[in-house]
């Protein structure tokens, strides 16, 4: 199976994400630096330093790790539980490696994007940053669903942001690329998790593919 490049009069402008360095006020515990989701993303190692890729079916601690990789030098880096093409096998969280969309059948992932989809059940496919420091972070970013199948088939799905467990913000997605953006605070001890994560609207998966790009910043 192949890749084809997305129509660019769909996306073009709808997927500019733009996103600056947050102000942060200095102190002695301050944290320092920034945190990219899409750009520190590796299948070198899941935990990757600060970041995780799983799912699970109710918010918490609890994650379970993706295990499985799939690549495609150029295209794509996938982590899911099992199975290749990854796009034929969620949960799994996913990268876009190329320099413009990288779409198949009805999907297209921009840019600079991940991409997630829940499983089966609905089990919510997660993107987790796990605090190296105590203190409270700064997150912006957006997510968007990017199946053109999911609103002519009247599917939803929901989205959210979970702060050490406690839900800081959610959304119900039901169209195509259009960005649902987020500006939140979440403070976390050491260890604690902030988690990006992706469900069932309707309890039916399919067509949920949806993307997310965000950054996590230090702060006091």
């Amino acid at each position: 199976m192949s890749f084809q490049a997305g129509n660019p009069s769909r996306t073009l402008g709808a997927f500019i994400v733009v996103v600056w360095l947050l102000g942060l006020t200095v102190s002695n515990n301050a944290i320092a630096g920034s945190f990219n989701a899409v750009s520190d993303f590796s299948l070198a190692s899941n935990p990757n330093v600060v970041w995780s890729y799983g799912y699970q079916s109710a918010f918490g601690p609890s994650l379970t790790l993706y295990t499985a990789t799939d690549s495609s030098p150029g295209v794509y880096n996938a982590w899911l539980v099992s199975g290749t093409p990854y796009y034929a096998h969620p949960p799994y969280v996913t990268r876009n490696d190329t320099n413009g969309n990288l779409c198949r059948g009805t999907f297209c992932v921009p840019k600079a994007s991940l991409h997630l989809h829940p499983d089966s059940t609905c089990a919510y496919s997660v993107v987790r940053f796990t605090a190296p420091a105590s203190g409270t972070y700064k997150i912006k970013g957006d997510f968007a669903g990017i199946d053109s199948s999911g609103p002519a088939m009247g599917r939803v799905r929901n989205v959210y942001v979970v702060c050490n467990g406690t839900v800081v913000f959610t959304s119900t997605i039901n169209s195509y690329l259009v960005l649902v953006p987020f500006t939140l605070t979440c403070t976390l001890a050491v260890g604690q998790a902030l988690d990006f994560a992706v469900g069932c609207g309707d309890g039916n998966y399919d067509y949920d593919s949806t993307a997310l790009r965000c950054k996590v910043y230090g702060g006091p």
